[in-house]
């Protein structure tokens, strides 16, 4: 009961005794003891001692050499506390750390005095750390958007790609996850957070933005075009142009405005809008059109005038010329209606 309570009061001691730091400031915690047993009967204490994890064990604090495979193992189940944090210090003072090695090797079963324990005054901690990579952190963002965007590489620049930041990391394996936009705008000045992961823990983030542009190939009038005109091949031209500020609407493909009508004039190279186009005028208003009444197991024809211009598939009003009556109709072709019920 006794002896654990004195090794209970040393840790006590030795972990309140490590205290708290500043970037490469110092820590210092009074040296934590590592159990000794060696084949050769000595523990060396090191000078400077780099970890890995998050926290620091007493065979950390020891060259490993010297070390039978029962005093490594007994030394790694003492934990003396937390790592500090990437490009920290810390520090444990060798006469700590020999008190307690003491009292840890006499808890154990070792006889103390038959080990020589070198130990210097103090020992520093530091945390094995590692940068984060410019090229990947914008690898990231880059994938990120163009996944959002739907596009292919090429139909999208970056320009001016800024990074702030670069967080020192544990080390580990590295890892970044960007955050969505927080307006869902992906195009034109974009910033967004590129979050740092290590062996999949939030470590650190960065700031990156860019102007971001989006070109597609876009059809354009080769000249002047007048509203009603239906449109040609020799009419249009393709051209790749910018269309970061709206891409919504435009024709890219010529199949999608040859044989159109256009609602209204357009200028020499202008960008064509699908908006822009109607099916090409099948009547206008006064020609004459045949009325198609149908009914099951009944078809009947009558003489009719369009009282409205149309194209193939509209509903326009004619005039059924016998009974002088006015309907709606479905435009067929560009002599016949369909009468609706």
């Amino acid at each position: 009961m006794n002896r654990a309570l004195l090794h209970l009061g040393f840790a006590l001691l030795l972990a309140l005794s490590w205290i708290s730091w500043g970037p490469l400031g110092g820590w210092p915690w009074s040296a934590l003891p590592c159990e000794a047993a060696a084949a050769s009967k000595e523990l060396n204490g090191l000078n400077r001692v780099e970890v890995g994890g998050e926290e620091v064990t007493l065979l950390d604090l020891f060259e490993k050499s010297t070390l039978s495979k029962e005093m490594k193992e007994l030394l790694a189940q003492k934990i003396i506390g937390p790592s500090p944090s990437p490009g920290e210090e810390k520090f444990v003072q060798g006469n700590r750390l020999r008190e307690y090695l003491q009292t840890v090797l006499t808890q154990h079963g070792w006889d103390a005095s038959e080990l020589a324990v070198h130990l210097p005054d103090r020992i520093t901690v530091v945390r094995r750390s590692v940068g984060t990579s410019r090229e990947d952190v914008e690898g990231a963002f880059r994938e990120f958007i163009l996944a959002h965007l739907s596009r292919d590489a090429g139909d999208v620049t970056f320009s001016g790609i800024r990074v702030a930041g670069n967080p020192t990391l544990p080390d580990g394996k590295v890892t970044y996850r960007v955050n969505p936009s927080s307006d869902g705008r992906y195009l034109g000045d974009v910033a967004l957070t590129v979050d740092c992961y290590v062996d999949g823990k939030k470590s650190g983030n960065i700031k990156v933005s860019s102007r971001v542009e989006l070109y597609r190939n876009v059809v354009h009038s080769q000249h002047p075009l007048k509203r009603n005109a239906v449109a040609e091949s020799s009419d249009i031209e393709i051209k790749r142009i910018n269309v970061t500020d709206g891409a919504e609407g435009l024709a890219t493909q010529p199949e999608q405005v040859i044989g159109k009508r256009l609602l209204r004039d357009v200028g020499f190279l202008e960008p064509l809008k699908l908006g822009d186009f109607d099916e090409p005028l099948m009547f206008k208003r006064g020609d004459a059109v045949t009325i198609i009444y149908q009914e099951p197991g009944l078809k009947v024809t009558a003489s009719g005038k369009a009282l409205m211009d149309g194209s193939r598939g509209n509903v326009v009003r004619v005039t059924n010329l016998k009974s002088k009556r006015t309907i709606d109709c479905k435009i067929i072709d560009a002599e016949t209606v369909e009468a609706i019920p």
